[in-house]
């Protein structure tokens, strides 16, 4: 409700760092969620969490770069995935 599903996320990073051929950089916005959910009793919490601060847990790793920052870095990529559920459409 709030976000990407943990296990998409984790499945997608483990299944891509498999292959050493593939680079991956990370990217996610630098605010706060729109909503945030306790996903035990379905109801919206009075909680704040920050999208960047939120992947980085997800991911294990401090290197998620801003999303604004994507073309001002002048890289050129193959591919794009974007994970995510409801929480995509509520925060980007």
């Amino acid at each position: 409700m709030d976000g990407t599903d943990v296990v998409e996320a984790i499945t997608l990073a483990v299944n891509l760092d498999r292959y050493p051929y593939i680079s991956v950089d990370y990217y996610a916005l630098d605010k706060d969620l729109e909503n945030c959910w306790d996903h035990q009793h379905w109801t919206p919490m009075d909680r704040r969490a920050n999208v960047r601060t939120e992947a980085g847990r997800l991911l294990r790793t401090a290197h998620i770069n801003e999303l604004n920052e994507l073309e001002q870095l002048g890289k050129t990529y193959d591919g794009l995935i974007i994970p995510g559920g409801r929480g995509v459409g509520w925060n980007l």
